[in-house]
């Protein structure tokens, strides 16, 4: 999960078309729990060379794996 706490695209449409964002900021979401409490391994990325291992070990692992990692900004 690609997170910037909100709609980030719809966001960044918003603050371009009426130079503020509507109803598309969602605040901290805990994926992690969320993850775990379907079930699911989760994992919070906090620095960006944690990503790749992370992902390595969730390809190789059986079960679903749910890696949360924190971004800037909401365009892909």
């Amino acid at each position: 999960v690609a997170d910037d706490q909100g709609w980030g695209i719809t966001r960044t449409g918003h603050i371009r078309q009426f130079g503020e964002p509507i109803s598309s900021s969602l605040g901290a979401i805990d994926f992690v729990g969320l993850a775990e409490s379907l079930g699911a391994r989760g994992v919070l990325i906090r620095k960006s060379e944690e990503l790749v291992p992370a992902l390595r070990e969730a390809i190789s692992s059986r079960g679903v794996t749910v890696l949360h990692v924190p971004i800037v900004g909401g365009n892909p």
